[in-house]
């Protein structure tokens, strides 16, 4: 974040691109909330970039975690670009009164052939990629 603060906060040469006058502001609160779940997710598969809806219980999630954050006061709801995201980010702004901005660069991470496997599979099935994968999700 903190490299992309020039950027998201339209500080620098771009001016107020995105937040207007917040550039002016010396700090900043950022607020972190993990998108609900998807049925893969609940499945225990791996995701990545693979673009899937919020599950039942993910919707159920996401909304849970707004109703315990009350009415945060927020300039803008950054989220990436899948449709999870957007609709947790959507559920954010709208307890806020606020906008969604979907941003590209916080896409998920494209793990090729590997997404929509079951984690058990990857690691029955573990070679030195796979071991790779597993340190990174554990």
């Amino acid at each position: 974040i903190v490299g992309w603060s020039a950027r998201l906060f339209g500080v620098g040469s771009r001016g107020g691109a995105w937040f207007g006058d917040m550039a002016k502001i010396a700090q900043h609160r950022v607020l972190v909330l993990r998108s609900g779940s998807t049925e893969w997710d609940d499945s225990e598969r791996l995701q990545g970039s693979t673009d899937l809806p919020l599950s039942k219980l993910g919707l159920r999630q996401a909304e849970q975690a707004v109703a315990g954050l009350g009415q945060p006061p927020l300039v803008g709801v950054l989220c990436g670009p899948d449709e999870a995201s957007v609709a947790t980010a959507e559920l954010l702004a709208a307890a806020s009164d606020t906008r969604v901005i979907p941003v590209d660069d916080l896409a998920e991470v494209n793990f090729g052939l590997w997404e929509g496997c079951l984690y058990t599979h990857l690691r029955a099935h573990e070679t030195k990629a796979n071991l790779v994968c597993r340190l990174l999700l554990e």
